[in-house]
């Protein structure tokens, strides 16, 4: 019985933290916030400045890249 248990203890924290996310997320600025997050690169070490520019710099150029492959897309379905 002791591992069935376990099991749901485990399935309820994660159920528990997913829903937290979720909540979260839903809140105004939620999304926004972790955006913005992400693209400031507030997870990266922060001492180590190259890690933190490298991170903001490869975000910034994805996001460009892939406005670009939409652009692109959208230019080459309409002809």
């Amino acid at each position: 019985m002791g591992k069935a248990d376990d099991k749901d203890a485990e399935r309820r924290a994660e159920s528990g933290r997913i829903l937290r996310g979720i909540d979260a997320e839903m809140r105004p600025g939620g999304l926004q916030a972790r955006i913005e997050d992400h693209f400031a690169a507030r997870d990266a070490n922060k001492d180590d400045p190259v890690e933190v520019w490298g991170r903001r710099i490869g975000r910034a150029l994805s996001l460009a890249l892939t406005i670009g492959l939409i652009l692109w897309l959208a230019r080459f379905l309409a002809s």
